[in-house]
């Protein structure tokens, strides 16, 4: 998988700047939620562009090995 990318250095500089901006809005926007535990509820994370490239860029299914133990078990509504 190819995660290089052909940007100049300040062209890297500058989308590191904007993506961390983007997040930090993302944090400052996002819903706390108390239950059934505190968490925050986010709408978007990343702009779309990068969203879209991180999709595009995931490893095939096949490319995932099988879990171990506990995790293995498919039915979320078992716990052991």
């Amino acid at each position: 998988m190819d995660q290089t990318t052909n940007l100049a250095r300040h062209d890297r500089r500058r989308a590191a700047d904007r993506l961390a901006t983007f997040v930090a809005q993302s944090v400052d926007e996002a819903r706390a939620v108390e239950k059934p535990f505190f968490h925050l509820e986010f709408d978007r994370v990343f702009p779309d562009d990068i969203y879209s490239q991180i999709l595009r860029l995931l490893p095939d299914s096949s490319d995932y090995r099988p879990m171990h133990g506990r995790s293995k078990v498919q039915d979320a509504t078992r716990r052991g």
